[in-house]
């Protein structure tokens, strides 16, 4: 009698390998995550004068953040045990790559409400900022997509469990994106143009990146899972996946723009 592999075996050796992937490049280079220095590189062209404002303010917010590394140290912890978590049978198998997602979007939450707690002085911006100037409707929608297409998923027993792990994970992280979207501005009152500009960046690509996260396990689930839809929804299964890359690969893109934007004065 022939042994078969237990249940989408090929996708937990992906997964597990980009896991331990993940942990490794997060060991090597745990600020690259939660640091700010890589959201300003593109910030397009720059006076001499601009640029050393923007440096001292920079230096100022890194100061109030303080190191992230340790947390980059905790994010490749929890990769690895992930990883090994994706190789048990009796797990579900986007369930470690779910909680991965979680845990990246967790720490850059606790980084960001560090930052709140070390800020001796915070001024009230002048202008009236939007939530959604940090969390584009784009964003939102594409959020709103994934969890939508992946709930009727959850009627299929055999894929019961798995959607219910994404629906929560795509749910956690949209509202992690929206507290750090309507947050208030960490300014230190001392070149509040430059200070409010900065704030706003970093408010936008986080807030933005962890919407993207939300749309990364309904992508990897809906692409092992509709496949195994009975033959009669397999037009169901055809339309799910192409809907949530699009809304994935929109999200995607959006979290990218914040960098290439050159940085607005107000």
């Amino acid at each position: 009698m022939i042994a078969h592999p237990p249940p989408h075996y090929a996708a937990r050796i992906v997964l597990a390998g980009a896991l331990v992937a993940l942990g490794l490049f997060a060991l090597m280079f745990p600020d690259c995550f939660l640091g700010i220095g890589g959201y300003f590189k593109l910030s397009g062209t720059l006076s001499p004068e601009e640029r050393e404002r923007l440096s001292r303010v920079l230096a100022m917010r890194r100061e109030a953040e303080g190191s992230s590394r340790a947390y980059g140290r905790y994010l490749a912890a929890a990769c690895f045990v992930l990883a090994v978590a994706e190789l048990i049978p009796s797990v579900p198998f986007v369930l470690p790559y779910a909680l991965c997602c979680l845990a990246l979007a967790f720490t850059t939450f606790l980084s960001y409400l560090r930052i709140r707690r070390a800020t001796d002085r915070r001024v009230a911006p002048l202008v009236r900022r939007s939530p959604l100037s940090a969390l584009p409707v784009i964003a939102m929608a594409a959020m709103l997509c994934c969890l939508v297409v992946v709930l009727p998923f959850i009627v299929y027993s055999s894929e019961r469990l798995s959607a219910i792990v994404v629906t929560v994970s795509t749910l956690v992280l949209g509202w992690i994106a929206w507290r750090i979207a309507v947050a208030p501005s960490v300014l230190f009152g001392k070149d509040a143009t430059f200070e409010y500009a900065v704030d706003q960046r970093l408010r936008n690509a986080r807030a933005t990146t962890i919407a993207s996260l939300a749309c990364a396990p309904a992508v990897v689930f809906v692409a092992f899972a509709a496949p195994r839809l009975a033959p009669e929804l397999a037009f169901y299964g055809n339309l799910a996946w192409p809907i949530v890359l699009v809304a994935f690969l929109v999200s995607l893109v959006v979290s990218m723009l914040p960098v290439f934007r050159r940085l607005s004065f107000v």
